[in-house]
């Protein structure tokens, strides 16, 4: 899974590095100022947003075709697949590539533990939430913060960035700003890390000035963008340097298979890598008339009938999250009516096709839960778990960074 996670982030390194090349040579000749960086992130918006047809969409589609094939080699219901036989045939279809940009080294599985009937009683199976790429997902403020040792995780963060790393300083009025993430980064390392502001400068506690956006300047150096400031002494590749932003467009784009229908649930050897899977237009689901109460019958045996569990977790469009669905609840059918109404509501001016509504199992399930307290209260858990390669990054440029 790992080895084709480095190919994703690599080929999407690579095809960035193209696309920004060609918007930058597409704006004439250059002095030997350079072009402002904040001009490129103008006119590489929509590569840097993954707008259609850019980058991180054609290799997510080149990442499914050799998917495909391993996939074929599935066999039982539902589907496993086997290491012993993956191995040769990932080697093969995802030759391993170098990470553009150094936060691309760390993924990070979402890990969770359930216990399923044996003819011993009960025995662990592993299931994969997510996958997600080129991100510690251990930033998050809350695990820094009530971290038994929080030294620890700094000091495994710097042993990963020890050559340094670009980190772009948000103004407090990003989306991307929460109490829960930036800024900074929780694991914030200001003696390794060059930070620079985009747009308005908000200001970083551990950092004098960060680097002015309009102070730097990209460079064709000899085919390859880099960005160095206005006074010189130092460059960087511009993959490390909008690394953070080449981060947002893959971490959540580890998919092994394109969205279908019905998608049964995969393991590969024990671990189930992904669950069971529904995904419906919105307009076909049968919702009871608004403000008619508790009937709700008619949503629960369309459920029913297609074989959904009793538990699932739904993506609605128009809501960050998924949220839970008691098939057996009126009140939790009632939220999703009501969600799944707006979403059909909201998309009529590009047709109901266009609110997809995706159903998933829940796994584990609340009795194949491990973790018990002292009087036998069952808790929902997750492991987070961040893997980090070992492979340099590619092309880079050590970041060199001004004297402070």
């Amino acid at each position: 899974m790992l080895d084709t996670a480095r190919w994703f982030v690599a080929e999407v390194g690579e095809e960035v590095r193209r696309d920004l090349l060609v918007r930058y040579r597409a704006l004439g000749e250059r002095t030997s100022a350079g072009l402002p960086l904040c001009d490129l992130l103008v006119v590489a918006g929509d590569v840097l947003n993954g707008g259609p047809g850019t980058a991180v969409h054609r290799v997510a589609e080149d990442f499914t075709a050799p998917w495909a094939e391993l996939l074929s080699t599935a066999t039982g219901t539902p589907p496993r697949l086997r290491s012993e036989v993956l191995r040769p045939l990932v080697r093969a279809l995802f030759p391993p590539g170098r990470p553009a940009w150094r936060a691309a080294r760390q993924h990070s599985p979402d890990l969770l533990l359930r216990m399923v009937p044996s003819p011993a009683g009960r025995r662990p199976q592993w299931v994969l939430g997510e996958l997600h790429l080129a991100l510690n997902t251990l930033e998050n403020r809350p695990f820094v913060t009530q971290a038994d040792d929080r030294r620890e995780l700094l000091d495994a963060t710097a042993a990963d960035f020890a050559d340094g790393r670009v980190v772009p300083v948000y103004p407090k009025d990003s989306p991307e700003v929460t109490s829960r993430t930036y800024p900074p980064p929780a694991m914030d390392l200001p003696d390794l890390y060059t930070y620079w502001s985009y747009t308005r400068d908000d200001g970083h506690a551990a950092v004098d000035a960060p680097l002015p956006g309009a102070g730097l300047a990209v460079h064709d150096d000899g085919g390859r963008l880099v960005v160095r400031p206005a006074s010189g002494g130092w460059q960087a590749d511009v993959c490390e340097f909008l690394g953070e932003f080449l981060t947002a467009l893959v971490v959540n784009r580890f998919h092994v298979r394109p969205p279908a229908a019905h998608l049964p649930r995969l393991l590969l050897d024990d671990v189930v890598i992904e669950r069971e899977t529904w995904r419906v237009p919105g307009s076909a689901i049968p919702l009871p008339e608004a403000g008619t109460g508790y009937r709700h019958a008619g949503l629960r045996r369309w459920l029913v009938d297609r074989g959904m569990p009793r538990f699932l977790f739904a993506k609605v469009p128009g809501q960050a999250k998924p949220f839970l669905v008691d098939r057996d609840a009126p009140l939790s059918l009632r939220n999703l009516a009501r969600l799944v109404r707006r979403a059909v509501a909201d998309a009529v001016p590009a047709g109901p096709l266009a609110a997809p509504v995706t159903f998933v199992e829940m796994l584990p399930t609340p009795d194949e839960l491990w973790l018990v307290d002292a009087q036998g209260r069952s808790f929902t858990s997750e492991l987070r778990v961040v893997a980090v390669d070992g492979h340099d990054v590619g092309g880079q440029l050590p970041v060199r960074e001004p004297a402070r």
